[in-house]
């Protein structure tokens, strides 16, 4: 169950004949009455199988892999589909409401693209404890709801009667789950929601209606599904869950994962879901930062965008970073993860897209680790900001004999602007937060030392905004573009073997502090 302050109830009615429908009908016209927002979401599965019977098709059911079962929704089934759930089963919902002086609207999916998501034209299928694919399926994963819609129609007194099919990116009316659809819904709303069923519940014993789960802990979902939940109750625990995640807001710090595996999971999950995320990224709330794309922009219209960056962030030896060794791991995504923050400044402050062409790792201070504890790393670079053949040199680690924490953006042969990082601990004590110069000729042309609040400021102001439906800046072009680099430097070095020579470490950190050298 899902609940905000909202007051709106999404009510889910089973296509069985258990469930008391009836009743519940009785009372979702008496909420009306009372000015209560209802929606109600209903199945039919029992519709779709008289449909079948009367038309003399044979339905097709499969067993998933995870030991789920559904109909089958080839050509001809999404036709029945369509006909028994949005002819009969919706129409009549509708017009019992209408009875009992409720001002129903009956919807599909299809409808204003209420609930849209991916058309999945194959499933994989068990048969005989064989896995198997069959092609040429009509269902789908609902991924967006259409909110607006209903918020309209509520707005306005009216008790919206929502049911499958749901409608593909494509426009494609496809099947999708009952209960999900529910679940989707309740979640796009923020609203209570209400699941009838013709059984009391989970039940540890299917035969034993006394057995009854009465509450389950959400980090214990999936063993109550692994335990307890079979045929259809599975899919309503599934449900269930799905609304409880809909109605959680995550807010995420550096990274959603630590490997390309991990991101793509996460990616897939976020989908439509956007705005139920937040990621922590402090360097795009710099200061430096913020002012970046205006200073290079002004550069672009004068010089034809940036040639090259250098870009060198390092720090000192710390007793923090000594007791955080596990970061540079590679299953914790190493010191280029770690120190992101160059490639997320290029990415999405600056608008770039980074390809890998050269990668080397390095052994800077072995008392943290035997991993990699600093990196380097070429990429071509385009975007709006950027000349045509751009390239960016990234050099970033951690137990250095200083700090540098700089960016130099190469506009010709003899100019450039270079920016310059406060640490966190400098922005804490003092209004300091970095600064930035013009180059022409050796010369500084133009400079400032721009003023504002902290990252952490921001982040608090960001995420109340977004808790409270504002919004985030997260969306899955921007995040690829962030961590693809990350991904790609990972799989190209073997950050367990790095470079550990002395001579060369140092000379690593000289060339890299020489390439950004300090305003003056």
């Amino acid at each position: 169950m899902t609940e905000k302050e909202n007051g709106i109830l999404v009510i889910k009615i089973g296509g069985t004949e258990g469930v008391e429908r009836d009743a519940a009908l009785d009372d979702i016209a008496d909420r009306s009455a009372s000015d209560d927002k209802v929606v109600v979401v209903h199945g039919g599965s029992g519709a779709v199988d008289d449909l079948h019977e009367r038309l003399g098709v044979e339905p097709t059911y499969v067993e998933s892999p995870s030991g789920m079962k559904g109909r089958f929704t080839d050509e001809e089934t999404m036709e029945i589909f369509k006909m028994a759930m949005a002819g009969k089963v919706n129409t009549g919902i509708v017009e019992e409401l209408q009875k009992r002086g409720a001002d129903g609207v009956g919807l599909s999916g299809v409808d204003g693209r209420l609930l849209e998501g991916e058309h999945k034209d194959k499933v994989i299928a068990v048969e005989g404890g064989r896995k198997k694919v069959m092609r040429g399926d009509h269902s789908g994963k609902i991924e967006s709801v259409n909110d607006g819609l209903l918020g309209l129609l509520l707005g306005e007194g009216y008790t919206p009667v929502v049911g499958v099919p749901m409608v593909s990116h494509d426009g494609l009316a496809v099947n999708t789950d009952a209960d999900r659809s529910a679940a989707a819904v309740a979640g796009a709303l923020g609203a209570r929601l209400v699941v009838l069923s013709d059984v009391p519940g989970l039940l540890r014993d299917p035969e034993d209606a006394d057995s009854l789960v009465e509450t389950v802990p959400y980090d214990e979902i999936d063993d109550a599904i692994e335990e307890y939940a079979e045929g259809k109750m599975k899919k309503k625990v599934y449900a269930a869950r799905e609304a409880l995640d809909a109605d959680k807001f995550v807010v995420t710090e550096k990274s959603y994962a630590s490997d390309r595996a991990g991101f793509e999971d996460a990616v897939g999950m976020l989908k439509g879901r956007w705005d139920s995320s937040f990621l922590h990224l402090h360097y795009l709330n710099k200061v430096p930062t913020k002012v970046m794309p205006h200073i290079l922009g002004r550069a672009k219209d004068e010089n034809g965008g940036v040639e090259h960056v250098e870009a060198t962030f390092m720090e000192e030896r710390s007793e923090e970073d000594a007791a955080r060794s596990w970061l540079f791991e590679p299953e914790n995504g190493g010191v280029m993860l770690d120190w992101v923050h160059p490639v997320e400044v290029l990415a999405a402050a600056c608008g770039a897209r980074l390809s890998l062409e050269g990668a080397s790792a390095y052994l800077s201070e072995p008392e943290y680790t035997d991993c990699a504890t600093a990196a380097s790393a070429d990429f071509g670079v385009s975007g709006d900001l950027f000349a045509d053949g751009a390239t960016a040199t990234i050099n970033v680690g951690k137990g250095f004999d200083e700090t540098h924490k700089r960016m130099r953006f190469v506009l010709s042969e003899d100019e450039h602007v270079d920016f310059v990082y406060a640490d966190s601990e400098t922005e804490f004590e003092s209004d300091y937060r970095g600064e930035w110069a013009w180059r022409r000729n050796g010369r500084v042309v133009e400079s400032g030392k721009p003023t504002g609040p902290i990252p952490y400021e921001i982040l608090i102001d960001e995420i109340g905004d977004a808790v409270d439906g504002g919004g985030t800046w997260v969306n899955e072009d921007v995040l690829r573009r962030i961590y693809e680099p990350v991904w790609d430097y990972n799989e190209a070095v073997d950050i367990t073997d790095p470079v550990e020579d002395t001579g060369a470490v140092e000379e690593f950190e000289r060339d890299a502090v020489a390439a950004t050298e300090a305003i003056a």
